[in-house]
Parts: C-alpha cells; sequence; structure tokens
C-alpha cells in the first residue's frame, strides 16, 4: 500500500519541487514529424496568437537558453513580453537540429500567469550558418508553434 502511495505520489512531488503544477508538465506525444516549416514562426501560447520575431541565445552555465519574443529586441535590451518559447539547448552550433524528448523540450512561457506549458513534442532546427533557428512545439493545453525566426548570438557579445 505505501509503495503505490509513493508511486503516485513522487511525480507532483517532483513537479512540485521544480514549480510546475501537473498541469504544466502535460503535454502531447503527437507530432507530425519531418522538418520544421520554413515560414514565419507563429501559433498559440494559452489561447493567445503568437508571431516570433526574434530569437536570442544566452549562455546558462554549460548550456545555452535559446528564447524565442513576439518583439524585436537587442542582446543588451530583451524585450520584456507576455508570451514567450524558452529552450536549454546543450551543444548550441549551427547546423544543430534534434526531436523534443523528456530531456531535450520546449516551454511555452505566459509571464502573467507563471504559466510553464512544456511540449516534449517537437523539433528543433539551427539554419546552416547559425542566424535563425526553426522549432515546431506543441502541448496538449497551451497550444503550440511552428516556423523559423532570426537569431541574434548574445554569448559572444
Amino acid at each position: 500500500m505505501k509503495l503505490r502511495f509513493l508511486i503516485a505520489v513522487i511525480p507532483f512531488a517532483a513537479a512540485a519541487l521544480m514549480g510546475c503544477s501537473d498541469d504544466d508538465v502535460k503535454a502531447t506525444n503527437q507530432d507530425p514529424g519531418g522538418p520544421v516549416k520554413n515560414e514565419p514562426l507563429k501559433g498559440t501560447i494559452d489561447g493567445k496568437a503568437f508571431q516570433g520575431k526574434i530569437a536570442m541565445v544566452t549562455k546558462r552555465g554549460d548550456d545555452s537558453r535559446l528564447t524565442i519574443y513576439d518583439q524585436e529586441g537587442t542582446c543588451a535590451a530583451p524585450p520584456d513580453t507576455e508570451l514567450r518559447v524558452l529552450i536549454t539547448v546543450k551543444g548550441w552550433a549551427p547546423s544543430l537540429s534534434y526531436n523534443f524528448d523528456f530531456t531535450r523540450n520546449a516551454t511555452l512561457f505566459v509571464k502573467s500567469k507563471g504559466l510553464n506549458a512544456i511540449s516534449v513534442a517537437g523539433r528543433l532546427e539551427v539554419s546552416a550558418d547559425g542566424k535563425s533557428v526553426g522549432i515546431r512545439a506543441n502541448t496538449d493545453r497551451s497550444g503550440g508553434v511552428e516556423g523559423t525566426v532570426p537569431v541574434l548570438n548574445c554569448t559572444t557579445t
């Protein structure tokens, strides 16, 4: 009986320790596969239209953080937007590509709600010159985005 209780409680405890609710970690496993559409990044986050204008890559420890905004900005003055797409990338480099899973995923973020909808269904594709990135990220409850967006590499400034 105690073992069943622990097995049932552990996922929720882990989510709580990470600052997420059980709703935050729900995601779809349905991805159409194939390459990301070669068109401007757009979609919905929490029912609101989202169109990516700029992606910024910054260092975060040994990893890189890719943040996609729906407004223009610079490395020195990133936009303070309500909606964002957040991705921690191990080994950021031109031509990097991979499918999302439970260890490599995207977060559709809503600032005012502190909402973190995790997408384990999707794909990341960095262009050969590293100046644009294609993203496909889908979640059950917070929508999804797909397309390409220009990248500012803020790790070198």
